[in-house]
C-alpha cells in the first residue's frame, strides 16, 4: 500500500494500484473489459451441491477472494458485500463462484482511477473522507 501527502493540498491518499495490477496478472485479467457492477444484477449464489469441490478450484478461488478482501479491506469498502457474499463459499465453491470472484476481480483490478481512497483535510472543513463509488 502506497501512501501519499500532499502538503499544500493538505492531503492523504492510499493506493493500491500496485497490488491490484499484480492481482490482474496472477489472475490472467489484464486483457479483460471492465465491469461497473460488483456482481450482476440479481445474482444469488446457492452453495455446492456436490460433497465436495476439486482441491485445485478451491485453492485458486480461496486465493481470488483473498486477494479481494486485502483491496477491500485497504482501499475499496464498496465492494465489501459482494466480496463478503462470495467469501461465504470458500470452503466448498463452485465454478460458477470461481467465474462470480473473477468478475468481482475484474471490476476491482482494471478500474485503477478507482483503486484509491483519500483523506482529505482542509483549514476551513472537518475531514472529508473521499472514496470510490460504484
Amino acid at each position: 500500500m502506497k501512501i501519499t501527502r500532499d502538503r499544500e493540498k493538505r492531503t492523504l491518499t492510499l493506493d493500491q494500484t500496485r497490488y491490484a495490477e499484480k492481482v490482474a496478472k496472477r489472475f490472467g485479467l489484464e486483457n479483460t473489459k471492465p465491469v461497473t457492477v460488483p456482481l450482476p444484477t440479481g445474482y444469488n449464489p446457492h452453495p455446492n451441491p456436490h460433497a465436495q469441490s476439486n482441491p485445485t478450484l478451491r485453492s485458486k478461488y480461496q486465493s481470488v477472494i483473498g486477494s479481494l478482501l486485502y483491496i477491500m479491506l485497504g482501499t475499496r469498502p464498496d465492494l465489501a458485500f459482494s466480496v463478503i457474499k462470495m467469501s461465504q463459499f470458500s470452503a466448498n465453491p463452485t465454478e460458477e463462484h470461481l467465474q462470480k470472484a473473477l468478475y468481482i476481480a475484474t471490476k476491482t483490478v482494471l478500474l485503477p482511477t478507482l483503486i484509491q481512497i483519500g483523506l482529505e483535510t482542509s483549514r476551513h472543513l472537518d475531514p472529508l473522507l473521499v472514496m470510490p463509488c460504484s
